[in-house]
């Protein structure tokens, strides 16, 4: 596969993207058992966004998430160290959408 993205990522970025879409992965194929899994990565001058998206059994999002759910939590804290967002929709029977959109150009607040 290969990936060509408009402004080459620092090695923190690259880092945080890859366990994004690995823990998302993981997590896909563990609780949701999708028959299919896209994962869509793509640029713009100022963001990165990727996106992993499965067909799973998909969860209650608005349901208040348990320990258990430290996966989550440490992609939103990575994400969120390098002032991106990470979001996560999903429905009972509708599988899966995990976000993260993150800046190129670091900030003030990064440096």
């Amino acid at each position: 596969m290969d990936v060509h993205l408009a402004t080459k990522p620092t090695a923190e970025l690259s880092s945080v993207l890859v366990r994004v879409v690995q823990e998302a992965l993981t997590n896909a194929v563990k609780h949701g058992v999708p028959e299919r899994i896209t994962i869509t990565l793509s640029d713009s001058p100022a963001t990165v966004t990727v996106e992993v998206t499965d067909d799973g059994r998909g969860f209650d999002a608005s349901v208040p998430r348990t320990a258990a759910s430290f996966g989550l939590e440490g992609m939103t804290r990575r994400v969120n160290d390098l002032g991106g967002t990470l979001s996560v929709r999903s429905r009972v029977g509708e599988g899966t959408l995990v976000r993260a959109v993150l800046p190129t150009i670091k900030t003030e607040d990064q440096e």
